[in-house]
């Protein structure tokens, strides 16, 4: 049996084909290569894998399918057993010789001898001659005797392969039969999946997009399925080739929350603040703070915009966010030549399939593209590694498309795609709060709570089901009470969360009796009391555990022979972490109540700071508060500082000092000194104020 069996057997079959005139090229094309692979005689060993191969030489789906099954063995060969193959065959063999087992790898011209063919046969648009050649171009990569780098500048092979994956892709068009559908299905998995023949950039997009189109408008339900399942399938391949990749790894950051499963319920949990700055976890506020000379939003703001429901608002800031970093070598600080090949593929797949899930609902074609998008986007968030979720300068680059995708399906009429928003959000809830505290912070309001508070029942309904499904982790609870809720600068997100699903359980929430959602209604009460059960609980779990640990710990300790004092004093520590949380959970509700009656009677209000060891009696002190304190109003910090007693115009003459404006021109300067303050309206106090600023 002839070395290379299956590309002969293939090139003589559409040579018959071609009997006559037709197809001139095409058949010098195979001539030339049939002769070149009778030049030399196949080694005796070609007979194992011409078995294999011929086992694959049928048309029937069934058979090849087998093909491409005992393809994927061939690639998975061991790697010292392919390096020994390639030590017998050598670099100087004929295209014969490489073909005769698989895993030989062909040189570029004989690569291109054996792809010459093919191109020419698939650019004749003939049924037999198309699937002919789709055929053996799936088995020379599945057999591993195509290795290059298509869409990578320089890379092996690069532009042949790059021409020859391009012409695949253009195979499917309306008129396409679903054979042909199905084999070129079969080579792009293949293609993408193989270890030799790596597709990255560009034909890895071209990849995506004629997989997206089969899904969505074949009329044929089988190639719906297989080309969405496929899709599932090659973004876990380039998201597995991304956590393998070793190459440019970045160290990770160890000043965020520690990401859990309520299997390690017993850990304490560890608190961040969305001011923290450090380069490795930057939220998305602070890296659009940071954004050259486009100070968009800060945390501050983008929670002030969820809080209030500004979608529109929101909508600018991550629309901007979004636009900046398209063609821009650096994103979110991160330099993407310095990234690996692998980790660009990701970034670039999860980037186009959070810009699908962004589209408006136009038609039903651009709906049915959300959903898939936002579909592989959930099972991508949820596939993952544990280390994925740990890789913060990656989750940086891609924070603001997964942000603003997530907004859009947050607001979206279907209520489909809602149920995707809920879903990808439990997921950032249950993974990914470690590196997304801020994002978190901002939709959660957003989804949650907006939704709960709504009069929508189906939207209520798909919000309950996720909070139903995240409070059974007993850690996640505790870090978002931790984080959020003990957080001087975060919203108070699980005060909320319970006390709006009492709320809803209690029926206290407006409801017309007549209405013919009674039955809804009650369902969604019931809902709302057996999330508060699972809230409740899951902190007893978590509480028993940390006891559990505790006694363990006690335990270890009594039988060791030597302890030394520095173990003791961190299981102390440890056994104190509740009591300091319900202190700074104090401090907090302390402090929210001295910014309530500022803003309502500013002199009290520094009043009650003062008195509450919140603040110094001290007016530079009480001067950076009203400088640097979230939440308070503009006017009120105005008007107080327009007062004529003695410590108001001390801290007012403080509050203006600790400002600089050396170099600025007038107009500039007083726009600074009036962006932390509404001017009173009382002239005598106007003057006070600008007296001193014109010191």
């Amino acid at each position: 049996m002839a070395a290379g069996g299956f590309v002969s057997r293939a090139f003589e079959s559409m040579l018959k084909e071609c009997s006559g005139k037709k197809f001139p090229d095409l058949q010098k094309a195979i001539q030339t290569y049939l002769d070149n692979a009778k030049e030399v005689k196949p080694p005796a060993s070609s007979e194992t894998s011409e078995a294999t191969a011929s086992a694959g030489d049928g048309s029937s789906i069934e058979t090849e399918a087998g093909a491409a099954e005992k393809g994927t063995e061939a690639v998975q060969l061991p790697a010292e057993q392919t390096e020994h193959i390639g030590k017998t065959v050598g670099v100087s063999g004929s295209v014969a010789t490489a073909l005769a087992n698989a895993g030989h790898t062909l040189e570029a011209a004989d690569a291109e001898l054996v792809l010459n063919p093919l191109r020419l046969a698939i650019e004749t648009k003939n049924l037999k001659l198309l699937e002919s050649a789709l055929d053996c171009l799936h088995k020379l990569i599945a057999y591993d005797h195509l290795e290059g780098d298509p869409g990578l500048n320089g890379g092996k092979n690069a532009p042949l392969f790059t021409d020859i994956l391009n012409m695949v892709c253009g195979c499917v068009d309306n008129s396409s039969s679903d054979s042909t559908i199905l084999q070129v299905l079969k080579v792009l998995l293949t293609a993408v999946a193989s270890a030799k023949f790596r597709v990255h950039g560009e034909p890895l997009l071209g990849v995506i997009r004629v997989c997206y189109n089969i899904s969505l408008n074949s009329k044929s339900p089988i190639n719906q399925a297989t080309s969405k399942a496929m899709l599932t399938q090659m973004v876990s391949i380039v998201v597995r080739r991304m956590e393998n990749d070793q190459v440019s790894t970045l160290p990770t950051s160890s000043g965020h929350t520690e990401t859990s499963s309520a299997d390690d319920a017993s850990r304490m949990p560890e608190e961040t603040t969305l001011g923290d700055k450090n380069k490795d976890g930057m939220t998305l506020g602070d890296a659009l703070t940071q954004a050259k000379d486009t100070p968009i939003a800060s945390v501050e703001e983008l929670h002030n915009l969820a809080g209030g429901a500004d979608i529109k608002g929101l909508e600018a800031v991550l629309d901007k966010a979004v636009h900046l970093e398209d063609g821009k070598k650096i994103t979110r600080g991160i330099d993407l030549e310095s990234m690996s090949i692998g980790q660009q593929d990701a970034l670039l797949v999860f980037r186009t399939l959070c810009k699908m899930g962004m589209k408006e609902d136009s038609d039903e074609v651009t709906t049915k593209t959300r959903i898939l998008s936002l579909e592989l986007l959930q099972g991508l968030l949820e596939g993952v590694s544990h280390s994925f979720t740990k890789n913060f300068h990656f989750i940086d680059s891609i924070k603001a498309y997964l942000s603003y995708a997530l907004l859009r399906a947050s607001v979206s009429q279907s209520s489909v795609i809602f149920q995707y928003a809920t879903g990808i959000f439990s997921v950032l809830l249950l993974r990914f709060r470690e590196s997304l505290k801020g994002e978190i912070g901002v939709f959660f309001p957003l989804i949650v709570l907006r939704s709960l508070d709504g009069s929508d029942n189906n939207q209520k309904t798909s919000v309950l089901r996720m909070i139903d499904k995240v409070c059974k982790d007993p850690q996640m609870l505790v870090d978002v009470y931790v984080n959020y809720d003990c957080d001087l600068e975060a919203p108070n997100l699980f005060e909320r969360m319970v006390t709006t699903l009492s709320k809803i359980a209690q029926g206290t929430q407006n409801t017309d009796p007549n209405s013919v959602m009674v039955s809804q209604t009650t369902t969604i009460k019931g809902s709302s009391l057996q999330c508060l059960v699972n809230v409740l609980k899951s902190l007893v779990e978590w509480e028993r555990s940390r006891r559990e640990t505790k006694k363990k710990n006690e335990n270890s300790l009594s039988l060791a022979e030597e302890v030394n004092a520095k173990e003791s004093v961190e299981i102390k520590s440890r056994d104190d972490v509740p009591d300091n949380f319900e202190k700074a959970k104090a401090h907090k509700s302390t402090m929210e109540a001295a910014i309530s009656e500022f803003n309502r009677k500013p002199v009290k209000g520094v009043e009650y700071l003062i008195s509450n060891k919140l603040v110094d009696n001290d007016p530079t002190s009480v001067a950076q508060f009203l400088r640097n304190a979230a939440n308070l109003d503009k006017a009120m910090i105005g008007d107080y500082l327009g007062q004529h007693e003695e410590f108001p115009v001390a801290v007012m003459h403080a509050y203006v000092d600790s400002m600089k404006f050396s170099g600025m021109k007038f107009d500039t300067a007083i726009r600074e000194l009036l962006k932390g303050f509404r001017l009173p309206g009382e002239a005598q106090k106007i003057d006070r104020i600008m007296e001193k600023f014109a010191e």
